[in-house]
């Protein structure tokens, strides 16, 4: 399939016997043979696939239970392998130096059980209590868990390239996992794939000496749009079944809080008493989590419906202050904050704005050690020509991002290395980004390590 030339792919699709299917696979093959004879070495590119992997094996362990998830990025020598605990040296050797095509990959999971869903793909299960190739074999004696069977999706292309794999273990041996225990291997498989494809239709990748026929690309639009779809609901699946029987234990924990507080044959200890509040608490970030993954994943399929209406950006101030007051006191924390008295009330959707700043707010807070400072501020400042930007500042002192990753802060499932261990799964400023956009405006950050972080949202001001 690499030996196909930019030349022959312009053949095939003159043909007029040549399939639909055919016309999207010449013109997938000659994106990415651009790619490779022109932008190699192009590190941003690979920088960007790399990331879009190691974010969908994230996921794919945030949203299960297996115990280690483990992607591999197919590339002509030394493979990308990335995972979600450490790998011993012999594993990333055998990893990396593991070659597939489609005939190989047929033949290592004959032994497998095919776990097919439909629209969403296929996964193989692999028993060790059954004989297995030789390659898998090796591979998997070597991983840590030596107590599992592992459950193996290839990361398919539309035209049928192998791209790569993505290994879980399976904590059940001789037990075939049931469907619905593969959706988030095969849902955020088929996320990276779609961002693939995005990366080699982008304006970087796209370098094709005479531009493929509208026709091709709608064709590969269509398909990315489907891949999308299925993410939505699966996204819309995994927030009910996570958030409804969470909101039933939030109730229950609530209602003993309560009843322990009256005299009631309830009584509890103190240290239980600190349990119970802390179990309380985490249920509510984690349905606060599950619930920004479902607005983020909306955000996303359709642009926001704004309701603008006048507000005052001194009262809008005050009211994000006080949503965050309590978590600020609790760290003792000095909060300043305020506005130029020149400034007009203005036009936005109040919800989307306030709930976009409370996320910087609260973000600055978590982050910032106890006893620090955090500055909160809005001002107008001067925009092209006539126009008027509204700017809310929030600048905290706490531990800073790196100059590397302060361009990736506002991408989804993102966090910054020095913040691992931080309850949470990266939306927040990605669903900040998304209410500025939908307001004319953008989000920005300046930051430095060790000191501390000065995050803008700026919308035009729209009187």
């Amino acid at each position: 399939m690499t030996s196909l030339s930019i030349k022959n792919n312009s053949k095939t699709s003159r043909s007029s016997k040549a399939s639909k299917a055919s016309k999207v696979n010449n013109l997938l093959i000659s994106l990415e043979l651009a790619t490779q004879e022109k932008l190699a070495p192009n590190f941003k590119v690979e920088k960007k696939i790399v990331n879009l992997l190691s974010q969908c094996i994230k996921s794919i362990s945030n949203y299960s239970d297996y115990s280690e998830v483990i992607g591999i990025f197919l590339q002509p020598k030394n493979n990308f392998v990335t995972s979600t605990n450490k790998l011993s040296y012999q594993t990333k050797t055998l990893l990396k130096d593991l070659q597939l095509s489609k005939t190989k990959l047929k033949k290592l999971c004959q032994s497998a059980t095919p776990l097919k869903l439909a629209h969403y793909g296929t996964s193989y299960y692999f028993s060790t209590q059954e004989k297995m190739p030789i390659e898998l074999e090796a591979i998997f004696k070597s991983l840590s868990t030596t107590s599992s069977d592992y459950i193996i999706n290839p990361l398919v292309k539309l035209n049928g390239t192998i791209l790569g794999l993505v290994i879980v273990t399976y904590p059940n041996p001789g037990i075939i996992p049931k469907l619905n225990s593969i959706l988030p291997i095969i849902t955020f498989s088929s996320e990276f794939i779609s961002g693939y494809e995005k990366i080699l239709l982008s304006s970087e990748t796209l370098l094709l000496k005479k531009q493929p026929p509208p026709q091709d690309l709608l064709q590969v639009d269509n398909y990315l749009k489907t891949l999308e779809k299925t993410r939505q609901e699966f996204v819309a699946m995994l927030v009910h079944d996570i958030r409804s029987p969470l909101t039933v234990v939030l109730g229950t924990l609530d209602l003993l809080l309560i009843q322990s507080r009256k005299k009631t044959d309830i009584k509890l200890t103190p240290n239980l008493n600190a349990l119970i509040n802390n179990a309380y608490e985490t249920c509510k970030q984690i349905i606060h989590m599950v619930t920004e993954l479902l607005d983020l994943s909306r955000m996303e399929y359709s642009p926001l419906q704004l309701h603008k209406t006048s507000i005052s950006p001194q009262e809008l101030i005050t009211s994000v202050v006080e949503e965050c007051y309590a978590s600020a006191t609790e760290k003792q924390i000095r909060l300043n904050f305020g506005s130029s008295p020149d400034l007009k009330p203005f036009l936005a959707d109040q919800q989307y704005l306030q709930r976009a700043l409370v996320n910087l707010l609260s973000n600055a807070i978590k982050y910032t050690p106890e006893r620090g400072e955090i500055w909160f501020e809005a001002r107008a400042i001067k925009g092209n020509g006539d126009q008027k930007i509204l700017s809310f500042t929030v600048i905290d002192s706490g531990l800073g991002i790196s100059e590397e990753e302060q361009s990736q802060v506002f991408d989804p499932y993102f966090q910054a290395s020095n913040r691992k261990g931080q309850l949470g799964i990266g939306l927040g400023l990605a669903i900040v980004k998304k209410i500025a956009l939908a307001h004319g405006g953008n989000v920005s950050v300046k930051s430095q390590l060790g000191v501390g972080s000065a995050f803008s949202l700026s919308i035009p001001i729209d009187l």
